[in-house]
């Protein structure tokens, strides 16, 4: 007795769809589909419209009414060689922006000096002196921060590290002692006595009345005198 099992109906079969899976899977496939087929339309408008009813018509989307205008002939044209002008103004621009770029050519028989090693191109800097003068160029610029240092030492310390810190100079341990000057109150303090000045009376005194009958001597008797002057009385007749 020959036997036979179904290759589908086996037990190491795959899982078989139901029929309400199976249209459900046509749908949605048909679906995609028709959005793939929606989406050719937007991305190339050029492509010609293709229908098999002969009874369709449709309008021309860029010659409605509302459509905007559009370039003629010789618009379109002269657009066109502006826009490439435009091109070639930016790649002579690049020329002149960028001169360490390399020249492309298509042409190999074409030749060319280079620019910085003509002969009278200006004398180049090894790689030596280039790298000596950035050190130099380095050094006076750390000189010069280390004199603003002592230049402006009020100016406050500027870093980078969030940890870092630092004494004061004054307030260390090996700071020399200041010896602060101490404070005196204006009630501590003693009342100065005034200076008293002694006047001299004696500077200045009328000198004494001589009675003479001369006009001359009348004339100075009421003249204050100081003491030393000296009063001649009746000398100056004797001496005449």
């Amino acid at each position: 007795m020959l036997s036979a099992r179904c290759y589908y109906g086996r037990a190491t079969a795959p899982e078989q769809e139901t029929v309400e899976e199976a249209e459900e899977r046509a749908m949605i496939l048909e679906e995609a589909s028709m959005l793939k087929k929606y989406a050719e339309f937007h991305l190339h408008p050029e492509k010609p419209v293709v229908t098999t009813d002969v009874n369709a018509c449709g309008r021309n989307y860029f010659t409605r009414a509302s459509a905007d205008e559009f370039y003629g002939t010789e618009d379109a044209a002269e657009r066109e060689q502006i826009l490439q002008e435009c091109a070639e103004l930016k790649k002579y621009a690049g020329y002149h922006l960028h001169p360490e770029k390399p020249v492309v050519t298509e042409d190999s028989m074409l030749s060319a000096r280079c620019y910085y090693g003509r002969a009278t191109a200006p004398e180049q800097e090894t790689v030596e002196e280039a790298e000596e003068r950035a050190m130099i160029l380095e050094e006076v610029f750390m000189l010069k921060k280390y004199a603003e240092f002592y230049l402006h030492p009020e100016r406050p310390v500027e870093t980078t590290d969030a940890n870092a810190c630092g004494r004061n100079y004054f307030d260390r341990f090996s700071a020399a002692n200041v010896v602060e000057p101490e404070a005196k109150s204006e009630e501590n303090r003693e009342p100065q006595e005034p200076v008293k000045l002694k006047s001299n009376t004696k500077l200045f005194q009328p000198a004494a009345k001589h009675a003479s009958g001369d006009d001359g001597n009348k004339e100075e008797e009421g003249m204050t005198r100081s003491p030393s002057s000296i009063m001649l009385y009746g000398f100056e007749d004797n001496e005449a």
